[in-house]
């Protein structure tokens, strides 16, 4: 209740600055898009479930990372059907050497996995960022969505089936936020009033936050 009267009361004194000045403010709201790759197909929750970490891109590639968001949305989702890959043991229950696996995992962990384990399925994902991707490598929907974003962010889930090593599910999520910068611009005509853009989400790192929590819930 108290951030909604806080929010409200921020709006008023913008509200009253521009009429005091003359100027307009526009929020400047994420942009989220939505790529299938694979049909979402329901997920059976008695399944048993390995819950990889998440591939996180840097500078220098990518790196492994625990989000508790995620961890906790999956043993939600299915039941506490899942595991994650720092408990991964073997049917011996040997606990496996091998602790985490990038996002193109090779067909001979999912072999590994497949033979030595008891699980039905594997859960990847990755985070990339505007300032880190290979503008090449991006599909043209993803070229024409962060042409001109000074912020954004990929976040990508695939699930694997074991048995067969056939991809059941890969979608993906591309936040972007175009020019969030505070300052004032003037209509290129120079008539009506001058309008201010007040950012949402300043930079990649917390737009990504947003965009795998956001992905997540669009998984049936």
């Amino acid at each position: 209740m108290l951030k909604k009267v806080l929010i409200l009361f921020f709006i008023m004194v913008c509200y009253s600055c521009a009429n005091r000045n003359g100027h307009l403010f526009s929020f400047n709201i994420p942009d989220y898009n939505y790529d299938y790759y694979n049909p979402n197909k329901r997920i059976n929750v008695k399944d048993n479930y390995i819950l990889n970490v998440i591939s996180v891109q840097t500078q220098n590639g990518f790196r492994k990372q625990n989000l508790k968001s995620v961890q906790e949305y999956f043993s939600n989702k299915l039941d506490n059907n899942v595991s994650f890959v720092n408990q991964v043991r073997d049917k011996n229950g040997k606990i496996l050497l091998k602790s985490s696996f990038p996002y193109n995992i090779s067909k001979t962990d999912l072999e590994i996995l497949s033979k030595t384990t008891n699980f039905d399925f594997i859960i990847l994902s990755k985070i990339e960022y505007l300032e880190f991707l290979d503008k090449k490598s991006l599909s043209q929907n993803n070229k024409a969505r962060l042409i001109s974003a000074s912020a954004g962010a990929i976040a990508t889930v695939k699930i694997i089936d074991l048995k067969n090593n056939d991809v059941i599910l890969e979608m993906s999520c591309t936040a972007s936020v175009n020019d969030p910068k505070y300052h004032f611009e003037e209509e290129i005509d120079h008539q009506g009033p001058v309008i201010g853009t007040i950012p949402v989400h300043r930079n990649s790192f917390n737009l990504a936050k947003k965009a795998i929590k956001k992905l997540l819930k669009k998984i049936k």
